[in-house]
């Protein structure tokens, strides 16, 4: 009765470890059609081809999920084509998926430029500097974006001195035609 015991989970193992061979092979299939997609995707980004690239790179996605580089790269098709939202929301599934990951937060930063969101573009340009401090790409792009913000917020300054110019241009000008009139009425 042992024998017979031990002989029908030694079915069972086989039967679990055939199965565990089968998914490990899907899972080696989906990866490798991931890769055929994202290198389809490279290869439409580089030629300017980007709505083909973000098929490539969703494609790719729909088969590794979890990939933090296909979700940049796919950040990086929608910001080229200007479409920020998309690309906001994929730089932020990238650096949900891994926070070590820098490339994530210099394409959230990116996003968030082109989106005029500029004080979190330098946050998120921050946190990728704290694990890439030596980044050229993330230096300018802060660079930038502190730069942008610093005339964001001088704007309303600037726009505040034309009006005030163009009210008192135009109080000197009634000024000088109630002058002339004052002046032709008299005589």
């Amino acid at each position: 009765k042992e024998e017979q015991a031990g002989g029908g989970g030694g079915a069972a193992a086989a039967a679990a470890a055939v199965e565990e061979k089968r998914e490990a092979q899907r899972v080696s299939v989906k990866s490798v059609e991931a890769e055929e997609h994202k290198n389809r995707g490279n290869a439409a980004f580089k030629a300017g081809k980007y709505t083909s690239a973000v098929r490539h790179y969703s494609a790719a996605i729909d088969l590794e999920e979890g990939s933090a580089l296909l979700h940049t790269n796919l950040a990086a098709a929608h910001a080229a084509l200007k479409d920020f939202g998309n690309a906001l929301k994929m730089a932020s599934k990238a650096t949900r998926l891994d926070a070590g990951y820098a490339k994530g937060f210099y394409r959230k930063a990116q996003a968030l430029q082109g989106l005029g969101r500029l004080e979190e573009a330098v946050e998120a340009f921050d946190s990728g500097l704290a694990l890439l401090p030596e980044s050229r790409q993330m230096i300018e792009g802060r660079l930038a974006a502190v730069e942008g913000l610093a005339a964001q917020k001088a704007a309303p300054a600037a726009a505040l001195a034309t009006i005030k110019e163009k009210v008192k241009e135009e109080a000197e000008r009634q000024a000088r035609q109630l002058k002339a009139a004052a002046a032709g009425g008299g005589g």
